[in-house]
């Protein structure tokens, strides 16, 4: 009987060797010295994950009924990994804020994906773009 599976990985088989490969970079930085072989192995490998996440945001943002509850989502999962982001890269004894997490950087790329599809005026969405595009940087 022939089988309509289509060969390669699955979505879902992606993701999980995308949080895989998200635990080897975090590994990496939080339990091994820097500037080893093994831990630029570990953070290089771990790139995959900003990779994976990012086209799958887009895809998400195509397919989602409700842009305003998946920003939502988001901007709640941001919230709740923001204090263990902190605690894992604090090089002190004192926790420090040590910039956003990942799941900051998604959202604000989901607002970009926003500008882009409902900003008429070229130059608001210039702006707007470059405004997003800064806080991103911090």
């Amino acid at each position: 009987m022939p089988t309509t599976e289509k060969p390669g990985l699955t979505r879902d088989a992606i993701k999980y060797l995308a949080i895989f490969t998200m635990l080897l970079n975090h590994i990496a930085n939080v339990l091994l010295p820097e500037n080893t072989i093994l831990w630029e192995v570990l953070v290089d490998i771990g790139y995959f994950t900003a990779i994976t996440m990012c086209y799958f945001l887009v895809e998400g943002y195509h397919y989602t009924h409700s842009k305003k509850r998946y920003a939502a989502r988001l901007a709640i999962f941001a919230v709740i990994s923001e204090l263990p982001f902190c605690l894992a890269f604090t090089k002190g004894a004192v926790l420090d804020f040590v910039g956003m997490n990942m799941i900051f950087t998604l959202l604000l790329c989901f607002a970009i994906l926003l500008v882009l599809e409902f900003v008429q005026r070229y130059e608001v969405k210039v702006v707007l773009i470059v405004v997003l595009t800064a806080l991103s940087l911090h």
